[in-house]
């Protein structure tokens, strides 16, 4: 519990130092990487159940992926085309977030039945690994990716990065918020044959802290005179479906580690386990956080 907890610390303060020193492109960076590295161990998930996927080609295509998004919405990839039309409109950029909410939506229903069903679906992975990595990992960091270029492109604006900063909040501190009311209050098993651990009261538990994490660190951002125009109030109501979502996206990482016999997915981060366990709540959320982005901006 202590290096979990510490753990955390530091990697909100790695991420804080990021943001403040490299602001949109070093939280790009967190993305790729993060997304690279979840991805990696998923891949060799699937190794230990028979698949053979192409890692190395997935990791590039995968590390692509959210770079281009980035690039499309903030302008830099008409730039670099020589566009004298410059950054898309608004119009163009919501058209494309909502094919783009709508595609990361149609993976989390794959993945949602991998949760009920497993074994047609898990066949259907196995047969195609590379692209449900892509599927699973680039492609979710991409639905973050977007709103910070959006806003980057229009003078710099770090209102897109704030947002995602705020989603990653509203989303982690669920599966904190979990684990102490499960210890402390935790009766009822929510899925025992998947994830032991886990109760229906630490689930309650964790949307509760969610919504007051959400809460505060909109606050927080407005004294601070970060232009994200979410009210305390606001926020702890859009932290909601991002908490509940949370718990399903993480279950589903429960069911390739059951299956596989595996603990956790590395060892890299103390307490935490590896980069797919840190990364499993806000993979589901994804969609669920360009969706309100979209409503907030509309």
């Amino acid at each position: 519990m202590k290096a979990r907890i510490a753990s955390t610390l530091a990697l909100w303060a790695g991420i804080s130092a990021a943001l403040y020193f490299g602001q949109a492109y070093a939280g790009l960076l967190l993305l790729v990487l993060m997304g690279a590295a979840a991805q990696w161990e998923f891949y060799t998930l699937l190794e230990k159940l028979g698949a053979t996927p192409r890692k190395v080609l997935g990791l590039i295509a995968g590390a692509t992926l959210p770079i281009a998004v980035f690039a499309k919405g903030s302008g830099l990839l008409a730039s670099l085309r020589g566009d004298e039309a410059g950054a898309p409109t608004t119009g163009e950029l919501r058209t494309d977030m909502l094919a783009f909410a709508a595609a990361g939506a149609l993976v989390a229903a794959v993945f949602f039945v991998q949760l009920a069903r497993h074994s047609a679906p898990l066949q259907a992975i196995l047969r195609a690994p590379t692209a449900f990595g892509l599927l699973g990992f680039p492609l979710m960091m991409s639905l973050y990716a977007w709103p910070a270029g959006i806003h980057w492109g229009r003078n710099g604006d770090l209102t897109g990065v704030y947002w995602v900063v705020w989603c990653v909040a509203a989303t982690k501190f669920t599966d904190v918020g979990a684990l102490l009311a499960g210890k402390a209050f935790g009766r009822n098993k929510l899925w025992p044959a998947v994830s032991p651990g886990k109760t229906w009261e630490g689930c309650v538990g964790g949307v509760l802290t969610s919504a007051g994490v959400g809460a505060a660190f909109a606050a927080l951002f407005a004294k601070l005179g970060w232009t994200l125009d979410l009210p305390p109030a606001k926020a702890a109501l859009y932290a909601l479906p991002l908490a509940v979502m949370s718990v399903p996206s993480d279950l589903v990482e429960s069911v390739f580690k059951r299956l596989t016999g595996v603990k956790d997915s590395g060892r890299t981060i103390p307490g935490i386990g590896g980069a797919y366990d840190l990364a499993d709540s806000l993979l589901l959320t994804a969609p669920v956080s360009l969706a309100l982005y979209l409503a907030i901006t509309a």
